[in-house]
């Protein structure tokens, strides 16, 4: 047999024996069914998830709408059941075919602008006033600051200052108005 003496940049390579041949492959083919077998249920039940997600928006979609007639039937559709929805909330009916909508919080119209209204009304009762016409001034706490919460935005007036008032923007607006004290 010859002899080759290597020289830098080669190596040797031996083909492995008949006994040999072919265990690492069987190994792996093992190691990679056994990885398969553990995780398939899991892939299958993620796709089961997905799908199920795609169904449902699928379906949300509605049915196929291919020409303009079907297109125009679906918003004839859609725009009735709002108009439904609004006349029901104007109306403050909230049983019937639009009832799943109203089980939302601050869905009910109605219910709405009549709380809305009522914090007004009470808004205006206590703060609503600009001038306030008082026997004496402002009341006033130990540093010169007003202890009435609205003093900020209601202006204190005298009854006398208030009748002046009055009179200057009568006069100043019609030149025939005489105002008596």
């Amino acid at each position: 047999m010859a002899t080759v003496k290597l020289k830098l940049g080669f190596f040797l390579m031996k083909n492995p024996s008949p006994e040999e041949a072919g265990v690492l492959a069987l190994f792996l083919q093992d190691l990679l069914n056994k990885h398969i077998e553990r995780e398939l249920p899991e892939v299958r039940e993620e796709i089961k998830r997905y799908l199920a997600v795609t169904e449902a928006e699928l379906s949300s979609i509605g049915p196929e709408r291919p020409t303009a007639v079907h297109i125009r039937y679906f918003l004839t559709d859609v725009s009735m059941r709002f108009h439904r929805l609004a006349e029901a909330a104007m109306e403050g009916n909230y049983q019937g075919p639009e009832m799943d909508f109203f089980k939302a919080p601050n869905t009910r119209l109605r219910a709405e602008v009549h709380e809305t209204n009522g914090k007004f009304a009470e808004h205006m009762r206590v703060s609503g006033q600009k001038r306030k016409v008082s026997t004496e001034g402002p009341h006033m706490d130990a540093d010169g600051e007003s202890t009435d919460e609205n003093e900020v935005q209601q202006l204190h007036v005298t009854k006398k200052d208030m009748v002046a008032w009055v009179y200057e923007v009568r006069a100043s607006s019609s030149p025939f108005v005489e105002l008596t004290s």
